[in-house]
């Protein structure tokens, strides 16, 4: 009597190691790529709206309305008006015959306002790094800009804290408040702005709007120094960006995030 026997041949221990450690080796090659794709896209989508937001400002600036200038959202004073501390312009709605006057000025203001108010930008922006404030802030709680009158509403909602957010703010400029040596001073919009442009030479003019980007990074900040810089990037070989559009102090030691800005316009 014959017995037919089967010989039934399965992976050995050694061949399903391999296979793993190749499948490992794959999946580590493509999450590199995958993570590498995702930053750049985060970088791009923060250049488009520095980008869109200067082309903004640009046109509000050309309005009628707009006296030729920027209104102040941010700053100790206007420079324009005597160094005023209360520069900020306002107007009561409910008394349209009442002149614009000024005020004190306090976090819930933001150039943001400014420019969707004139139709420039759509609702609160949406930003891939730092801190986008388009969820945690209420829209119909937003402070109120009236064209016409180039001035903030006095009426409406109490507005939103901005501080902790990215936005856009314009302030007096202040040549003090940058150093080729250290970047950004501390008070780096509180007191007044500059930017040196060609790395050496401070803004000539009156007014500033900028870009405040919260909580960015290092890596990101390194990457929208050198998207945005060109050639007067200093992130490879300093901890700090002073020179051209786009600049940042010197994180605080054991921090992994910095505060960015970036120049729209002067005037």
């Amino acid at each position: 009597m014959k017995r037919n026997i089967t010989s039934r041949k399965g992976f050995t221990l050694v061949e399903m190691l391999g296979v793993l450690a190749i499948i490992a080796i794959l999946i580590s090659v493509i999450a590199v790529g995958v993570m590498s794709a995702i930053n750049r896209a985060q970088i791009v989508a923060t250049t488009s709206n520095l980008k869109n937001l200067e082309t903004s400002t640009i046109g509000f600036v050309a309005l009628n309305t707009s006296g030729g200038t920027v209104p102040i959202t941010e700053g100790p004073g206007d420079a324009l008006t005597g160094g005023a501390a209360t520069p900020l312009a306002t107007f009561d709605p409910t008394a349209p015959a009442d002149p614009v006057v000024f005020a004190a000025l306090d976090n819930t203001y933001t150039f943001d306002q400014v420019l969707r108010a004139a139709g420039f930008i759509d609702n609160q922006m949406s930003w891939r790094v730092g801190q986008s404030g388009n969820t945690q802030n209420a829209a119909a709680n937003e402070r109120v800009f009236i064209i016409s009158r180039n001035a903030f509403s006095t009426a409406g909602g109490a507005g939103n804290a901005w501080d902790n957010y990215n936005r856009s703010e314009a302030s007096i400029i202040v040549p003090a408040q940058i150093a080729a040596a250290t970047g950004p001073a501390a008070t780096f919009g509180a007191s007044g702005v500059d930017f040196l442009l060609d790395g050496v030479n401070g803004l000539q003019a009156a007014r500033c709007a900028y870009v405040v980007l919260q909580g960015v990074s290092i890596k990101h900040a390194q990457a929208l120094s050198r998207e945005l810089n060109a050639g007067m990037d200093d992130s490879e070989f300093q901890a700090f960006q002073s020179r051209g559009r786009f600049v940042y102090a010197a994180p605080a030691a054991g921090a992994t995030t910095v505060t960015c800005y970036y120049y729209l316009a002067s005037f």
